[in-house]
């Protein structure tokens, strides 16, 4: 399940995806192509919701072939310049 709403610390245009029934995570607005490395250092969560680590992101546009990749989302206190709690 995914809504839209604001970041309370920089006021941009985020999504929230429920990853659990009692769990939900703030990402980007916008999607990303990601291929699933489980040594990757970046979170990333998948258009189903799931956890997943990638070494590389890339913005996800409609003329792309996914090529073994998978769609998801960066968690926006990665990217977010206000936020000042844990960013892993």
């Amino acid at each position: 399940m995914r809504n839209k709403a604001k970041c309370a610390h920089c006021g941009a245009d985020i999504t929230l995806i429920q990853i659990s029934p009692n769990k939900t995570v703030l990402c980007d607005l916008n999607p990303i192509l990601y291929r699933a490395d489980d040594n990757g250092d970046i979170s990333v969560i998948d258009i189903r919701g799931y956890k997943a680590k990638a070494s590389k992101v890339t913005p996800y546009k409609e003329s792309h072939t996914l090529d073994g990749q998978s769609i998801g989302y960066m968690l926006h206190k990665v990217n977010c310049p206000n936020f000042k709690g844990k960013r892993k």
